[in-house]
């Protein structure tokens, strides 16, 4: 016999409300930070600002290059591009040893991409000596034919420049003022240096060649993630801390939702209900000496009722019902049978009278034990 689960209506509206509000809730925190993030004027993919990268990220992606966001600090990609895109301070400084990380992993063969001044402290720790200068905002060309500059013929630059101060800087574009990219070597890994942030930006990606180049730069390694850890987008090494905020929203209120169930639940609501008085069961032993009783007055029919209904009610307190118990005691079964059919009879003889008790006692020992 299946067992039906018995759910509370009241229970069971008063938990698809909560979920349904818990759900709108954390919709909203999510889209309102989305929203806010759009607005905030910084280098970020996140953002729609004019200074913000998600027209570019948006192009890089869709353009078939593996682009993703990199907001821990801890634990570095093992391959790939790692870009730090502004001008210093960034939103979060570079520390000391985020410094000495990011030096390391270029090291060891990453491919690190500087936008704008944020990175010099890195550039120092590589032993890259460079100055930055100023030039003249307008359209600058390429000054020799790489992989990098294949198809570009001018880029629309603000006035960021750069002037190397080590040979290992190879000057891809630039003008009299100074270089607007440069590319270096620094044992297994690269570092590529676009000293004007602005040419990536929402506002001046669709200028020029400024796509193109963007492209050849950031689809020569992938995937490549952009650093939105210093542009204030952090996030921890919790798994809590790993959600969105929505998503920390709802399961903050999921678990106050819980809380609060488990206590309505849990508290009574009014005075206690008296048990229900169930009538002592009589066991075996007094049912038979009723039984031999009835035989020794002679009343056959009333003894072997007396052990029928004793077994019906000990098979319908094992296992629900006379039938469920009577499918799992075969023995039992045939004993009902037995003392039906000669309950049906006008007259019971001595030696039926006897067979059928026997058979109903011991099948009643056999459901009891």
């Amino acid at each position: 016999m299946k067992r039906r689960l018995d759910i509370d209506p009241v229970l069971a509206v008063a938990l698809a409300v909560t979920l349904a509000v818990i759900g709108l809730y954390a919709f909203a925190v999510s889209a309102a930070f989305n929203r806010a993030s759009e607005r905030i004027p910084v280098p970020s993919i996140y953002s729609s600002a004019p200074e913000g990268l998600r027209v570019l990220y948006r192009y890089l992606d869709e353009s078939g290059v593996d682009v993703r966001p990199l907001r821990r600090i801890d634990e570095l990609p093992a391959s790939g591009a790692l870009v730090v895109a502004g001008d210093a301070p960034l939103q979060v400084d570079l520390a000391p040893e985020h410094v000495r990380r990011l030096a390391g992993w270029v090291r060891a063969g990453g491919t690190l991409v500087l936008a704008g001044d944020a990175g010099l402290k890195v550039l120092d720790a590589l032993d890259l000596p460079a100055a930055v200068a100023r030039g003249v905002a307008g359209e600058v060309r390429p000054l020799v034919q790489t992989p990098l500059t294949e198809g570009v013929r001018s880029v629309a630059a603000e006035t960021g420049r750069v002037l190397p101060g080590d040979p290992r800087w190879v000057r891809v574009l630039g003008d009299d003022a100074g270089a607007l990219v440069l590319v270096a070597r620094v044992d297994d890994g690269e570092v590529v240096w676009l000293a004007d942030a602005g040419l990536l930006t929402n506002e001046h990606i669709a200028q020029a060649d400024n796509a193109l180049l963007a492209l050849r730069v950031f689809g020569r390694r992938q995937p490549v993630w952009f650093d939105e850890y210093h542009q204030g987008f952090a996030r921890g090494g919790s798994a809590f801390e790993h959600l969105a905020p929505g998503g920390q929203a709802a399961v903050v209120l999921a678990g106050l939702g819980i809380a609060l169930m488990l206590i309505g639940v849990g508290r009574r609501t009014g005075p206690p209900v008296a048990p229900v008085r169930q009538p002592e069961a009589r066991g075996l032993a007094y049912i038979e000496a009723l039984a031999a009783l009835y035989r020794r007055a002679g009343a056959r029919r009333e003894a072997l009722t007396t052990l029928h209904d004793g077994l019906v009610r000990a098979l319908a307190r094992r296992y629900g019902s006379p039938a469920a118990g009577a499918r799992r005691h075969r023995t039992a079964a045939d004993a009902l049978a037995r003392a039906e059919a000669v309950l049906a009879r006008d007259t019971i003889p001595e030696d039926e009278f006897r067979e059928a008790a026997r058979l109903v006692a011991a099948a009643r020992r056999e459901v009891e034990r």
